[in-house]
C-alpha cells in the first residue's frame, strides 16, 4: 500500500515538474517588455545643428580666420570638437553649457539657450552624422 502511494506521488511529482518546465519555455515573445533598451533619441540632422551654430558661433568661428582655429561653419570644422554619441565628453557642448573649467560660449552676450544646446545634444547622441 505504501509502494502506490509513493508511487502516485511520485507521478503527480513528475507531471507537476514537466508542466512547470514546458511552461518555462515559453516562445520568448512574452518577455520582450522586459528587455530594457536606451531611450531612443529623437533624430536630429546636422541641417538643423548648423543653423544655431551660425547664429551663436560663427561670429568667432566663421570661415575666415577663425578663433583659435575652430571652425564651425561647416560640418568638417565642427566634428573636429564633437564626440559622436557621447554629448558630454564633447567639447561644443562643454564650452555651449560653460562650468567645470569650461569658458561658457559665445563670451559675451546672450548663452545659447537651453533648448538649442539640446538639439546638438541630440544631434551628438545620434551619432553626429552629416545626413
Amino acid at each position: 500500500m505504501r509502494l502506490v502511494k509513493f508511487a502516485h506521488a511520485l507521478s503527480f511529482l513528475m507531471i507537476g515538474t514537466a508542466a512547470f518546465l514546458i511552461g518555462c519555455k515559453g516562445s520568448g515573445e512574452g518577455n520582450a517588455d522586459v528587455v530594457s533598451e536606451k531611450p531612443s533619441v529623437p533624430a536630429v540632422a546636422y541641417a538643423q545643428v548648423q543653423p544655431i551654430l551660425t547664429s551663436k558661433c560663427a561670429g568667432c568661428h566663421g570661415a575666415v580666420d577663425p578663433k583659435d582655429g575652430v571652425k564651425l561653419t561647416d560640418y568638417a570644422g565642427v566634428v573636429k570638437i564633437v564626440k559622436p554619441g557621447d554629448p558630454a565628453s564633447s567639447k561644443l557642448i562643454q564650452v555651449m553649457k560653460g562650468g567645470e573649467g569650461h569658458k561658457r560660449m559665445p563670451p559675451m552676450g546672450e548663452p545659447v539657450p537651453a533648448t538649442d544646446i539640446k538639439v546638438v545634444e541630440d544631434w551628438i547622441q545620434g551619432g553626429a552624422k552629416e545626413s
